[in-house]
Formats: structure tokens, C-alpha cells, sequence
């Protein structure tokens, strides 16, 4: 269950100690495709409904934490409502704020550009697009 925090606790202590950079491979399953336009044809549905069922990363800690008495029932709910609402909160303000200036397509590409030492335009693109 807690496979990462321990590699990485157990890297962080390596590096602590002198012992260089470790690298941690953590393999995944992506349970949609890469964008909106990606149906993501080509994994098996029965894999990923396995997956899905068994190895849900999110799903597995909080019965972890829950079975370890660590938080309740209505902590997680909380936490869960909390999520929708920043996330509603945050699809709102994108829906409603105008699209990038065209000019600044480039930005932040770099670090010397100065994309980070103002904010981007507003107002470029289509309205309504």
C-alpha cells in the first residue's frame, strides 16, 4: 500500500546521506485517454475495469486510512465535497475568462521570457469559441 512513500522516503534518506539521486519508477494505468478526442480504443476494458476495481490508488488509501482509524467516513466525504467545489469553482472562472492574447502563445516557455514576472494577456481569441 504504501510502496512510494517508502522509496521515496527511503531515496530522500540516500540523498540526505550522500548517496546521489535515485530514480523511481512508478508505473500506472491511465483510465481514459490522452484528451477529450481519445476513446482510448486500445486498452482492454476488461483490464482497466480490473484495474479500476482493485487498484484504484485514491479508493485503496482511503481504506487504508479508514481501516487504520486515521479518518472517518464523513472525513473523506468532506474532503470529496470540498474537491467538487474548488474544482466547480475553478471550471467557472476558466468558462468565464476570456481566451490568452494570441501574442502570447510562446510564454512561458522559457524561464527568460517573463512570462512569470506579469500576468498574461486577456481578451485574444474568439468570443463564445
Amino acid at each position: 500500500m504504501l510502496e512510494v512513500y517508502e522509496a521515496a522516503r527511503d531515496a530522500v534518506e540516500r540523498a540526505r546521506e550522500g548517496g546521489g539521486p535515485t530514480l523511481i519508477e512508478s508505473v500506472s494505468l491511465r483510465w481514459r485517454g490522452h484528451a477529450g478526442h481519445d476513446p482510448a480504443k486500445y486498452m482492454p476494458e476488461e483490464l482497466l475495469e480490473r484495474y479500476m476495481a482493485e487498484k484504484d490508488p485514491v479508493k485503496n488509501f482511503q481504506e487504508y486510512l479508514l481501516s487504520e482509524g486515521v479518518v472517518t467516513k464523513e472525513d473523506i466525504d468532506g474532503v470529496a465535497e470540498r474537491v467538487a467545489a474548488e474544482f466547480e469553482a475553478g471550471y467557472g472562472y476558466a468558462q468565464a475568462s476570456p481566451f490568452p492574447e494570441p501574442g502570447d502563445v510562446e510564454l512561458g516557455l522559457w524561464a527568460e521570457d517573463g512570462y512569470w514576472d506579469r500576468e498574461p494577456g486577456r481578451g485574444g481569441g474568439t468570443e463564445g469559441a
